[in-house]
């Protein structure tokens, strides 16, 4: 029968986290989430509606027009 605490103590975990195969997929997992979280943290101020695009050309948005 397969001894769980056995198996355990056999595994060495600087050695799991140092291997490559564990350690650069977790690296670019961690590098899409700090992007994720810089561009969801700045979205707001970056991103306009096309309200706020076409006021800040000096157009007028006429929501009205678009609805068919």
């Amino acid at each position: 029968m397969f001894k769980y605490r056995e198996f355990i103590a056999q595994i060495k975990y600087k050695e799991v986290i140092s291997s490559p195969v564990y350690f650069i997929p977790v690296l670019l997992l961690s590098i899409m989430i700090i992007i994720e979280g810089f561009h969801i943290f700045n979205h707001k101020q970056n991103c306009k509606t096309k309200a706020e695009w076409m006021e800040q050309s000096g157009m007028t948005y006429d929501r009205e027009s678009e609805v068919n």
